[in-house]
């Protein structure tokens, strides 16, 4: 079933633990997009204002702050860009032997 044709009639035919995958999924579907849309629209901004003479700090009166980029994922969808302490899901993926190199995006 595509996602974006379900209805609600639709969904409801979905078993529980089905639907929190997609939940799941959708979240962090969100968030990605969010952080992506950001980062489009301040390098819009930018390039605008740049081209008016002007930087962003300029116009809004602090830096435009970028966020990392994802660097690395597991199956499970779940992300890391890399930055500060390894999460969980990282140690145990390297406690088991495995190479980060392999999770990298």
């Amino acid at each position: 079933m595509n996602i974006e044709q379900a209805s609600l009639d639709d969904l409801k035919n979905i078993p529980l633990a089905r639907l929190l995958e997609i939940q799941a999924d959708l979240t962090l579907a969100i968030e990605e997009r969010k952080i992506s849309d950001k980062n489009e629209l301040i390098e819009t901004l930018s390039t605008l204002a740049a081209e008016s003479g002007f930087s962003i700090n300029e116009l809004f009166g602090k830096k435009a702050k970028k966020t990392a980029p994802i660097k690395y994922r597991n199956d499970e969808n779940k992300t890391w860009t890399g930055r500060g302490r390894k999460p969980k899901w990282v140690l145990e993926y390297l406690e088991s032997g495995r190479n980060i190199d392999d999770i990298e995006v």
